[in-house]
């Protein structure tokens, strides 16, 4: 009889726990456009970084860093 009613007890605490899961809201997912970001090529070194983060030249030439957009070596 104890063996039914705790078995029962605990088919009761896994259906609350599964419905609960089952209706709570889905975490947010952040709205990041830039998770995907544009990469582009550093001409001097061939290092792929995000386009944001690039050193813009004339003639869409991207450099890693100023050292490598002056040419320095």
């Amino acid at each position: 009889m104890i063996m039914r009613l705790l078995v029962l007890i605990g088919l009761v605490g896994l259906a609350y726990y599964l419905i609960r899961r089952y209706l709570a809201p889905a975490p947010a997912q952040p709205k990041n456009q830039d998770r995907f970001a544009p990469m582009v090529r550093c001409e001097h070194c061939g290092l792929h970084l995000p386009k944001q983060e690039a050193i813009a030249l004339a003639d869409d030439k991207f450099f890693c860093c100023e050292a490598h957009a002056r040419g320095d070596d």
